[in-house]
């Protein structure tokens, strides 16, 4: 008897709750009121946003829209280890890795840890030979530079007058550094950065039929003219330079070593 009371007792209750468990849907509205969805949701966004946000690292904190970096090789000796970020006024320094198909900087393990350790942002470059195998140059590169990371400038490739062999003509060249270039960009997974000069990129890419393919990539120029803004090869004209070095003769500490200018948020010289 007391149990058919307390059953009347409970069918009541619920009754003049108007709720009703006949339907999955209708636990789910009580839930609703218990815990409203909304706030659920809220509260998982700002959780979530707080996981996932990441804070921008030291080295891209900048208030300047124009920001200066140096390239070395060995021939510049040890004199990233006399360098301060905040004295010489610099924010990325690109360093020679690799030329040909198994040369490799002396000097390239000891300048990528002490550019990174330093608080600046790295970068490193492959000098090209046209007489050696394009792929096995990108091969040789890649390797050297497994450890890329995502705050690192692209891979650059070095192309200039003293890549080129008497072997190799013009147009054969501009196919070869295509191979080279997405091949890198293949293994590494990022797209490279193409160095060279005004006079070169004018000579040998201006009529090339390969030139478009070459413009998808951004340029590093080399551009000594002293003005204001530099000549921009006809291959990259509508898209522009990504780094421009302006100066082979730039002097820290005594030492001559190139002097490079990049332009816009400090974050995006690594994009």
């Amino acid at each position: 008897m007391k149990n058919v009371t307390l059953l009347i007792i409970i069918t009541f209750l619920f009754t003049s709750c108007g709720l009703n468990f006949k339907k999955t849907s209708d636990l789910d509205s009580l839930l609703d009121h218990g815990f409203p969805k909304e706030s659920i949701t809220t509260t998982e966004k700002a959780k979530a946003s707080t996981d996932n946000s990441t804070s921008t690292p030291d080295i891209f904190k900048s208030e300047s829209s124009t920001h200066y970096g140096v390239d070395l090789s060995h021939w510049q000796g040890d004199i990233l280890s006399t360098m301060n970020k905040e004295k010489d006024k610099l924010s990325f320094i690109i360093c020679k890795a690799t030329g040909g198909d198994y040369y490799i900087d002396p000097k390239f393990r000891t300048n990528w840890r002490e550019i990174k350790a330093k608080g600046f942002i790295r970068g490193a470059y492959h000098f090209y030979l046209c007489e050696n195998n394009p792929k096995k140059q990108a091969e040789h590169f890649c390797t050297t530079i497994s450890d890329i990371g995502s705050n690192d400038i692209a891979p650059v490739l070095d192309i200039e007058q003293g890549s080129m062999s008497k072997d190799v003509s013009g147009e054969q060249m501009v196919k070869d550094i295509l191979v080279f270039l997405k091949e890198v960009e293949r293994k590494l997974n990022r797209k490279p950065i193409l160095y060279t000069d005004y006079a070169f990129a004018q000579e040998y890419f201006k009529n090339s039929k390969h030139s478009s393919e070459l413009a998808e990539y951004d340029l590093w120029l080399a551009e000594y003219s002293g003005t204001a803004k530099p000549k921009v090869p006809d291959t990259w004209e509508a898209k522009g330079y990504k780094i421009w070095q302006k100066s082979a003769s730039y002097h820290l500490d005594s030492q001559k070593v190139d002097h490079d200018e990049y332009t816009g948020l400090l974050s995006e010289i690594v994009k």
